[in-house]
């Protein structure tokens, strides 16, 4: 028996991963800005929003898939947007507090990565970690929900009598 009629119009499934890749990037930078211009404008050192970070990131990146790759994308996503926050942080304390003019600020913004260890301590790298781990989770967990779901639907229920 030939089942070569039934693949006829079979076409696999558009790859998601490019798109929710790009929206998890615009994600991360969008939150490092907010996270970063509210905790330089406050002075509160807010490391407990790069867990809320890694969240985020790890539910627009899911859509890409469950697989490794896609949650190894969201870990980086949103460690990049930790220390993007951090970054912007310093930036503004400098302008704050150091009376540096933003204009001089803009264009040397990598000086103020050597400052980060100094300024988020011990406490905003474990948020970073936990972070990481947040957005490899969510990744992972919500793609095995949805094709936990899907594979119970279509599973009979048993031999009714």
């Amino acid at each position: 028996m030939s089942y070569s009629g039934l693949l006829a119009d079979y076409a696999p499934p558009a790859s998601r991963r490019g798109p929710a890749v790009a929206l998890g990037l615009a994600t991360a930078i969008g939150g490092a800005i907010v996270v970063g211009v509210f905790s330089g404008l406050t002075s509160i050192q807010s490391t407990y929003a790069a867990i809320l970070l890694g969240w985020v990131v790890g539910l627009v990146v899911c859509r890409a898939g469950s697989d490794h790759p896609a949650a190894a994308v969201a870990v980086a996503l949103a460690l990049a947007g930790s220390a993007i926050a951090g970054v912007i942080t310093v930036c503004i304390g400098a302008i704050r507090f150091g009376h540096v003019p933003a204009s001089i600020v803009a264009p040397h913004f990598w000086h103020a990565i050597p400052l980060l260890p100094h300024v988020i301590g011990w406490f905003g790298f474990a948020c970073w970690a936990l972070a990481a781990l947040v957005s490899w989770q969510t990744v992972r967990r919500r793609g095995r929900k949805r094709s936990h779901a899907r594979s119970t639907a279509t599973e009979p229920q048993g031999r009714q009598p």
